[in-house]
């Protein structure tokens, strides 16, 4: 039996699908099972072409790819490897925030990873540092370093995802 993906679309191809279904023997569970596998194929389709042709009036939030370290203010083009962010995209070189902030992020508290690289190439339309380059406003810390030295010296201890 041939089954088609749009044929679980609406109730009335539903209802349809059902009736051929129940015509070549299957039991109405069989059909149940078959058409929500169906659903959710044409759910995935569309969420896939969602992903890859976002709609308009949908922004793509992507990182900001700061430009430099909050603290020292050293340069951290998009493919620097000593970039560190917590997940409030605070960023900081992995001096500071191995040596200074001992994995406290002075803004939140969190810990800190690697900040990912962003494709210099478009290996797919509409992708990569040409058409998403990094941010160009530098960010600097709002806190003082005796504050800095001070939350991380309470939370250092504490494991990132404890806190």
């Amino acid at each position: 039996m041939k089954l088609h993906a749009n044929a679980a679309l609406g109730p009335k191809g539903r209802k349809v699908m059902v009736g051929r279904v129940v015509e070549e023997g299957w039991s109405i569970a069989e059909a149940a099972t078959t058409i929500k596998s169906l659903a959710q194929l044409a759910v995935d389709q569309e969420t896939r072409r969602r992903r890859s042709n976002p709609p308009p009036d949908e922004p793509t939030r992507l990182l900001d790819l700061r430009p430099n370290c909050e603290l020292c203010d050293a340069d951290l083009p998009p493919d620097a490897p000593d970039a560190r962010i917590c997940s409030y995209e605070c960023t900081f070189c992995a001096d500071c925030v191995d040596r200074v902030l001992r994995n406290v992020c002075p803004n939140c508290g969190g810990g800190f990873v690697p900040r990912p690289f962003r494709p210099r190439q478009a290996w797919r339309p509409g992708i990569g540092l040409e058409h998403h380059p990094p941010a160009a406003h530098r960010e600097h810390s709002p806190h003082s370093l005796e504050a800095i030295q001070a939350l991380s010296a309470l939370l250092h201890d504490t494991p990132p995802d404890a806190r």
